[in-house]
């Protein structure tokens, strides 16, 4: 009877998790995506994802993210170059304290990007190997 409880206790607490996951990720990645993904059809997960597997979200690859940076950087972002100085050392330094990039496997390790276009970028052109990610998987 005990693992019993235990086990629904667990599973209780999963549930739970999924669904802060998910509230989260409705707030923070809302104009990420297009309309048709509904955080609510994947199951979400903490992890750190190798930034190798998000060069192909941006066009060109790792030229293509270099070159989206610097036009955000050079003004384009609408912030001050403190600004982008500080989230680089803070980023490279210690991602988590920044916070976590946002995306859902699209298939063959392919991801789409919800939050954390700037970050991603930094974590490509600085050549960070993995990145602090809220990472969305579709439930089958």
């Amino acid at each position: 009877m005990k693992n019993a409880k235990n086990a629904k206790n667990a599973k209780n607490a999963r549930n739970s998790s999924q669904e802060k996951l998910r509230e989260f990720v409705r707030g923070e990645a809302r104009d990420g995506w297009s309309e048709d993904t509904d955080p609510d059809d994947y199951e979400w997960t903490l992890e750190w994802l190798p930034t190798r597997a998000l060069v192909a979200a941006m066009s060109g690859g790792r030229r293509g993210w270099s070159k989206w940076y610097e036009e955000e950087r050079g003004g384009r972002g609408g912030r001050s170059e403190e600004y982008w100085d500080e989230l680089e050392r803070l980023w490279v330094r210690d991602p988590e304290l920044v916070g976590r990039i946002i995306v859902v496997e699209r298939g063959r390790g392919l991801f789409d990007i919800g939050e954390g276009w700037h970050t991603t970028a930094i974590s490509v052109v600085a050549g960070m190997h993995v990145v602090p990610a809220i990472v969305g998987r579709p439930i089958e």
